[in-house]
């Protein structure tokens, strides 16, 4: 069966200093874009060289939708770029929080066809963009101090981003949706409460969006959806084609479903048992590779590699004299970020780092054939709490609870 999405999904808050270069922005987006009215071009260009976007464009003049459709069929990209007339625009014809970025070319053709702002704001997704150019023009002013005053009472957010070319443009940005809340870590958050502050949960009322993904049977395919910042990541096991296991971790845009990237492992384990060793955190999706690490941080938008954090030390020991039984680092590891720190529970060591420069800000390490487990990071006291248990308690994931030898109360500043 496939990965299927319910509405009710949980946001984060809009980060803080955003891009002002438009490419910038582009790279780091992805999902459905739509256009709306007028073209000249310039955004589908842009839009088509990156396989993230579902370009739409929609027009009230017909012959500049053919001209769209032309320009898909020339550059072999119709599908990915699809042209669509109304003659009307007060009404448009996409389904509520489904559209991530929106070209208005021409704010007074919009007009005359009916356009809206508050139809605008129920399609677009929480965190997607407006782009309209700036124009030296009074009436162009008036026209953008008018939008830009109705996204503002909306709760948006407004920047100024400069195109290649120089062109001013301005991008307003919707917020997340009130009552909603992320799913960054296994139990929740760094705390590990499994208690969301969601108020939207409740029984789904239809399909949001389905993923055709065809897992296997076993209830581990997908045990670690992480959502945050409009995004979800989740992995699963695959088969690939030299008939070998492997694992595949998907991001998506949580709002329409649209693929954003995916990206193999080259091992395979139980997803099952190692569900603590991926953390989506803003836009950072921290993992560990290769099944022994190390542990990277990859950007969520896109899946490429940003840090690898070679200075943790996290290699398998024997600790307990468990020889061929002694757990693997996938089953052993636990990563939580947490006011600003990277922390990974590994066995007897926790190292704790910044995770944008990749320092180790302080380790603790326990002697041979004592082992950490199950922490909880309260930023709140300034926190991190971690469970101890001693030799082959560290092969059972809840055996090792009711063994526990202590509990620790960490500095989660200094350890």
């Amino acid at each position: 069966m496939g990965l299927t999405l319910f509405c009710g999904l949980s946001q984060a808050e809009i980060p803080a200093n955003p891009t002002r270069h438009l490419s910038s922005i582009l790279e780091q987006g992805g999902g459905v874009a739509l256009i709306l009215g007028s073209r000249d071009g310039q955004m589908e260009s842009l839009l088509s060289k990156r396989q993230q976007y579902l370009i739409q464009y929609l027009s009230a003049d017909q012959d500049q939708v053919q001209a769209f459709r032309a320009a898909a069929l020339q550059k072999q990209l119709y599908g990915l770029m699809s042209g669509t007339w109304k003659s009307n625009l007060g009404q448009l014809p996409y389904a509520s929080e489904l559209i991530n970025l929106v070209e208005l070319p021409n704010l007074s053709a919009l007009e005359s066809n009916g356009f809206q702002f508050k139809e605008l704001n129920r399609v677009m997704a929480p965190f997607g963009r407006v782009l309209i150019p700036l124009k030296e023009n009074e009436t162009w002013k008036d026209k953008i101090e008018k939008i830009k005053s109705e996204s503002i009472e909306a709760g948006w957010k407004s920047e100024t981003l400069t195109s290649e070319s120089g062109q001013a443009i301005l991008a307003l940005r919707k917020g997340a949706a009130a009552g909603t809340d992320v799913w960054t870590h296994y139990n929740y958050d760094a705390n590990g409460t499994a208690l969301s502050k969601d108020e939207m949960v409740g029984p789904p009322r239809f399909i949001k969006w389905t993923s055709g993904d065809q897992d296997g049977a076993s209830k581990a395919n997908s045990p670690g959806f992480r959502a945050d910042n409009g995004r979800v990541i989740y992995p699963k096991n695959v088969t690939t084609g030299s008939n070998k296991q492997d694992i595949m971790i998907t991001g998506r845009d949580a709002y329409n479903g649209t693929k954003l990237w995916d990206r193999t492992l080259g091992v395979s384990f139980n997803l099952g048992t190692a569900d603590h060793i991926y953390t989506l955190v803003g836009d950072r999706y921290y993992i560990l590779v290769k099944g022994e690490g190390p542990v990277e941080a990859w950007d969520a938008a896109t899946g490429k590699t940003v840090m690898s954090y070679t200075k943790a030390n996290l290699q398998k020991r024997d600790l307990a004299g468990l020889g061929k039984n002694t757990p693997s680092i996938q089953d052993n590891l636990e990563i939580l970020v947490s006011d600003g720190k990277l922390i990974l529970i590994c066995g007897q060591e926790i190292t704790t780092l910044n995770p944008v420069t990749g320092d180790v800000l302080w380790t603790k390490t326990l002697p041979a054939g004592r082992f950490f487990k199950w922490g909880s990071a309260v930023k709140e006291i300034n926190s991190l709490f971690v469970v101890e248990a001693k030799g082959a308690a560290a092969q059972d994931r809840w055996g090792f609870i009711e063994r526990a030898a202590a509990i620790y109360q960490l500095d989660l500043a200094t350890g």
